[in-house]
């Protein structure tokens, strides 16, 4: 019985290190929350207040909504950074659809609209994946985008990142950047081709899908656009 105990000891102590929460060490274990807890406040150590998550099943979201219309909010006291996610009443859908991906990893939280319901927000659980983009993005020095956060860019942070602020013209389509200085845009123009080869030009206050690349642009887009978003896919010409 000691040698079972002293195990059952160190495994909880293992996964305390790892990062994992008071749950999930009693649900991994198959213990008591109340033994965990127990154990940590004997050796003095701080329980962990983070789930350990899959950032694989988040990180192009994130990305995405850093490029796009997301928010990475200001730390609280005591407490990480949250998103939040802002869509008018006929984009409702599509803040579902980023609300799922949020629960997928249980960092989900209700959605609530304005008064007149023309504006609908969820803001997510806090967590340190959060605020690393808050930290290393909105207090970069050296200028307003931290291009090592968007590096691993692919198709679906791509067309987060449209869907939020790209619109259709009458040959191809935009993708509004007003906020970034040339030398950023041309590094993500060359970003976008070698991730996933799409060639775009560089305008003022956009990178533009010109209307030779709008099929390749199409299919990069499509799977991961909803129905009621479908409009966003197609120039002017087209109809």
């Amino acid at each position: 019985m000691p040698n079972l105990i002293k195990k059952e000891t160190l495994e909880i102590l293992d996964h305390w290190e790892k990062g994992l929460t008071n749950l999930q060490i009693a649900n991994m274990l198959d213990v008591p929350v109340k033994k965990v807890i127990c154990l940590l406040n004997r050796k003095g150590l701080k329980s962990n207040r983070y789930e350990i998550i899959d950032e694989s099943k988040i990180i192009h979201l994130l990305i995405g909504s850093y490029l796009g219309d997301g928010h990475f909010s200001k730390f609280q006291k005591g407490q990480e950074s949250k998103l939040a996610i802002n869509h008018g009443a006929d984009q409702k859908d599509y803040l579902n659809w980023k609300y799922e991906k949020l629960k997928e990893v249980n960092l989900h939280n209700t959605i609530f609209s304005n008064s007149s319901s023309t504006v609908f927000t969820t803001k997510s659980k806090s967590h340190p994946i959060f605020s690393k983009f808050r930290t290393e993005g909105y207090d970069n020095l050296k200028g307003t985008l931290n291009l090592n956060l968007v590096k691993d860019l692919n198709s679906e942070s791509f067309s987060i990142w449209y869907l939020d602020d790209g619109s259709v013209t009458n040959d191809g389509a935009n993708i509004t950047c007003m906020s970034l200085c040339y030398e950023e845009k041309e590094i993500l123009k060359n970003l976008i081709f070698k991730n996933i080869g799409l060639e775009v030009n560089i305008t003022s206050n956009s990178l533009y899908i010109p209307k030779k690349e709008v099929e390749k642009f199409q299919n990069i887009v499509r799977p991961y656009c909803i129905n009621s978003m479908l409009y966003k896919l197609v120039p002017y010409h087209q109809r």
